[in-house]
């Protein structure tokens, strides 16, 4: 089991294939995990991509894209480990919940790119 493990999940106004596209855009990772390496190890199509990570974490992350009525919902799961060594119990729930936030900031920043300047209740 991993020392860091982030589960998350966020309903998107717009069809799978366009958070899908945003996902995989291979320039906005360094930006969103700054201090992740990502190599793709499976790309879905418009069900997500999954990821290795490598470097100073070690592990496996993964955006899945489930169609959900008028648009689908992002999971995001990230399970990493501190290459090299074991954190303490204290720091490992400080770096959980931090991967949490961070995750949820890009789910954001999904939401908001794909929902500008839709008004609310009317489809995407």
């Amino acid at each position: 089991m991993a020392q860091v493990e982030a589960i998350d999940e966020t309903f998107v106004v717009a069809p799978p294939h366009r958070v899908a596209a945003v996902v995989a855009a291979q320039w906005q990772w360094p930006r969103w995990w700054p201090d992740l390496r990502l190599h793709v190890a499976e790309d879905r199509g418009a069900e997500g991509v999954r990821w290795r990570v490598s470097g100073a974490w070690t592990g496996t992350s993964e955006i899945w894209i489930e169609p959900c009525a008028d648009g689908c919902i992002a999971h995001y799961y990230l399970r990493i480990d501190r290459a090299g060594r074991r954190l303490s119990g204290r720091r490992a729930r400080r770096e959980v919940r931090r991967r949490r936030v961070r995750g949820r900031q890009v789910a954001w920043a999904i939401k908001d790119a794909l929902e500008s300047g839709r008004t609310v209740g009317m489809p995407p």
